[in-house]
């Protein structure tokens, strides 16, 4: 839900929005301590509680689709919760496990199920860490992160094929001449101008396994015209239909190729055509 500012007013207690609002207003609660703790979950999204002692039976009601608990330990530490039935943890009754630290806190995330009228336990972060289920790493160190999310314990995360570059590596040309070879080792684009009826060829297609790659051609008409293409081997157009080249002088088209078997086949896809030089 949205979550927008809380209203102050002039006591400094913190109030509801007003009804006639638009917003949905996140409500923030307190709860106090007590053994055997129950808390209405329709009262608000999130409610804190600081423990002075082990809470030995947490219930919870109301129907609150989502609904947070956050713990804070007192400066003894150490203190524990124990769920009642209305709590699952997949399926079946669970301790809730707390940061045990002197002044630690807990933040604890519970999913209303209304086909069994109990809430489940799907997260809990200590301190200041958000749990990977709700979009963190779960930890407080890089080392700790790694091994959360899966990425090995080493200090550097090697992402494969992650391009830090901002933009496509350009070859221009002023003069195709009646032959041109598209060195993809030297460029994803290619700004050329037709000088002579050309035939072209692609050469160092990058091999990765299971990738895909492509590259763009823009290709003028010189200020004579007319010049014709002739495309490498192994392009599949739209309806099998290779397209033809704008023939008006000083007007370009731009075509992207796309293969998957490094460049056994090709994709080809006119971007658009006639435009100005």
């Amino acid at each position: 839900m949205p979550i927008a500012k809380p209203i102050i007013n002039n006591a400094g207690v913190l109030t509801e929005a007003p009804a006639s609002t638009a917003l949905d207003y996140m409500r923030i609660g307190a709860a106090a301590f007590a053994a055997s703790l129950s808390i209405n979950t329709d009262d608000n999204d999130i409610v804190a509680v600081t423990l002075t002692g082990n809470v030995t039976t947490l219930t919870l009601t109301g129907t609150r689709a989502r609904f947070t608990l956050r713990v804070r330990q007192d400066a003894t530490g150490g203190r524990t919760i124990t769920p009642s039935g209305s709590i699952t943890f997949n399926g079946g009754v669970a301790a809730i496990v707390l940061d045990p630290s002197a002044n630690a806190h807990t933040i604890v995330t519970f999913l209303y199920d209304p086909t069994t009228s109990k809430f489940d336990v799907v997260a809990a972060s200590f301190g200041d860490t958000v749990a990977v289920v709700e979009g963190g790493t779960g930890a407080t160190t890089a080392a700790g992160a790694r091994t959360n999310l899966g990425l090995g314990t080493t200090s550097d995360v090697t992402f494969n094929s992650l391009t830090t570059t901002a933009a496509l590596a350009v070859a221009v040309t002023a003069n195709t001449g009646t032959n041109y070879a598209l060195n993809l080792a030297n460029a994803e684009y290619f700004k050329l101008t037709l000088t002579g009826n050309c035939t072209f060829t692609v050469s160092n297609v990058p091999a990765t396994a299971n990738r895909a790659y492509s590259f763009v051609v823009r290709l003028a008409q010189d200020a004579t015209g007319s010049r014709t293409v002739t495309w490498f081997s192994g392009i599949r157009w739209p309806a099998a239909t290779t397209p033809t080249q704008t023939a008006t002088a000083s007007r370009y088209d731009v075509y992207v190729f796309t293969t998957d078997d490094a460049g056994t086949s090709w994709t080809g896809t006119v971007a658009g055509q006639n435009f100005t030089v």
